[in-house]
């Protein structure tokens, strides 16, 4: 199977991921400090940056590390908040 096809099939379901979990939040079924809210733009962003090692666009790279690291920081939050 060619790597190229594997990176955009990858990648597919990483733009699938943080779409919906767009969508979901305006529609109401994620909160933004929901555990498939930050799940699903976690996984996104990593795929799209999997996709993005083998089909290099400097300004996408820079925007889902941006996106990789916000998510990061409401899963640190989410977390610290819910142990007190």
């Amino acid at each position: 199977m060619d790597i190229y096809f594997v990176s955009d099939f990858v990648g597919l379901i990483g733009v699938f991921l943080v779409v919906s979990s767009f969508f979901l939040l305006q529609a109401e079924k994620f909160t933004p400090s929901s555990w498939g809210y930050l799940l699903f733009n976690l996984f996104g962003a990593l795929m799209l940056l999997f996709s993005l090692c083998h089909t290099w666009n400097l300004a996408s790279v820079i925007i889902e590390c941006l996106w990789l690291s916000i998510t990061t920081y409401g899963i640190i939050k989410f977390k610290i908040l819910r142990k007190k």
